[in-house]
């Protein structure tokens, strides 16, 4: 969401993930979110969004978590976790404060941004 609705470094890793230099795996669920916070709360217009959103999907790997992942007292940063953990990712990158504070979740690397490009650079 912040890469679409503020730019700077989500918006990098966006654009690094649009030239495929690796695969984003996401939900229905949380695309849904990011529109309607987008929309909603950050004043982007609708056919703004769509259009990234649509960029993102055409790329990604889509999972549909169930809500069995019981990490955290928030059910959507669950669902978050449980689809990057459906999708066997390596990282999760996140502004989320509880969600970084997680640092893992099994072999799931839980970073921030200004991390995970800082160490996507050294690659």
């Amino acid at each position: 969401m912040s890469g679409i609705g503020f730019g700077g470094k989500p918006l990098q890793v966006i654009e690094l993930a649009l030239k495929n230099e690796f695969l984003i795996v996401i939900s229905p669920h949380i695309l849904n979110e990011v529109r309607k916070n987008l929309i909603n709360k950050v004043g982007v217009k609708g056919p703004v969004v769509d259009y990234f959103l649509e960029n993102i999907s055409e790329i990604a790997a889509f999972f549909d978590p169930t809500g069995s992942v019981k990490i955290l007292d928030d059910p959507e940063d669950d669902k978050v976790i449980e689809t990057a953990l459906m999708g066997f990712a390596d990282v999760l990158v996140s502004g989320d404060k509880a969600v970084v504070q997680l640092k893992s979740v099994g072999d799931l690397k839980i970073e921030t941004t200004s991390t995970f490009l800082a160490r996507f650079s050294k690659k």
